[in-house]
């Protein structure tokens, strides 16, 4: 096998790229000098190298610190302790960021909750860590918990299983993104004027 064809086939793993995609990316870089290539390639190592999970959110974040093990969100001071919004993949909090209207923190849960199979909750999803922060983010002043799920099955499963867990929090308000997304729409793909909206008239 070829380099082309073997880096082709490296691009066709990521999420959403197929073949013909993947071809384009090689065409690309072929005609690209070799500073840009060079950069590319340092540029991928570094992010690998010092990406990290915080340890709170479970968002993925960049830090050369080895004693920072927060992301920003979470370290900054301006955000809103009382609310906390749970979204599926660090994409969807990505997509809600870019709103510029939540000021909120973020938990991901890391997955959905497979409809045919819903004892699987724990493995599949950070359920039971987020359960085991609820005490002390409420002590931290959390005062709202926003379901952000997609509107797919397995987006509303894992809704329903996260109401269930937070039940026994009477005082915390449970709050869920609005019906003006689309049945069977993920959270990551919605447009801005949409999620906006859903956000805004969550109930």
């Amino acid at each position: 096998m070829s380099s082309i064809h073997h880096l082709a086939e490296l691009f066709e793993r990521f999420p959403g790229i197929g073949p013909r995609q993947a071809s384009r990316f090689v065409q690309f870089l072929v005609r690209q000098n070799m500073s840009y290539l060079e950069d590319l390639s340092h540029s991928i190592k570094q992010v690998r190298k010092f990406s990290k999970i915080c340890e709170r959110s479970f968002a993925y974040f960049y830090s050369e610190n080895p004693e920072i093990t927060t992301s920003p969100i979470e370290r900054d001071p301006n955000r809103d302790k009382s609310l906390l919004m749970i979204v599926e993949k660090d994409s969807d909090a990505d997509n809600i960021e870019k709103l510029g209207t939540y000021n909120g923190l973020y938990f991901i849960l890391g997955g959905v909750i497979p409809v045919l199979d819903p004892n699987q909750d724990s493995s599949r999803t950070r359920l039971s860590e987020l359960i085991s922060q609820i005490d002390d983010r409420m002590l931290d002043g959390l005062d709202e918990v926003i379901i952000a799920t997609s509107a797919t099955p397995e987006g509303d499963a894992s809704a329903r299983a996260i109401r269930e867990s937070l039940k026994k929090w009477k005082q915390l308000k449970t709050t869920s993104l609005a019906r003006g997304l689309s049945t069977g729409t993920e959270l990551e793909y919605v447009d801005r004027d949409t999620l906006a909206s859903a956000l805004l008239r969550r109930t």
